[in-house]
């Protein structure tokens, strides 16, 4: 893929580019490519990025409200028992 690509950034509507696939591949390694992004080769034609195979970007995926519910939960008890810990190492321990 010796093309040169173009990156369009969902968030604010910029462009970057042209550069070479490589620089496009690097990009996504380095997790400056969202899944909402999308890319050209011809600056007409735009796909979102997880759609190009050779980025690897397979890890794009929805999350469902349950599991957000259990991940807030879960910061919610860490955050009472950090607090709890906190207060005993200050000597200030106190029932919540």
């Amino acid at each position: 893929m010796n093309e040169k690509w173009f990156l369009r950034k969902h968030e604010d509507g910029s462009t970057f580019g042209p550069v070479q696939f490589e620089q496009i591949t690097r990009w996504a390694a380095a997790a400056q490519i969202a899944p909402h992004d999308t890319l050209s080769s011809d600056g007409q034609t735009w796909i979102k990025a997880p759609m190009v195979p050779q980025l690897g970007m397979d890890w794009a995926g929805r999350v469902n409200e349950r599991a957000l519910l259990r991940a807030d939960y879960a910061r919610y008890v860490a955050g009472i028992y950090s607090a709890r810990r906190n207060r005993r190492r200050n000597g200030r321990y106190q029932q919540l």
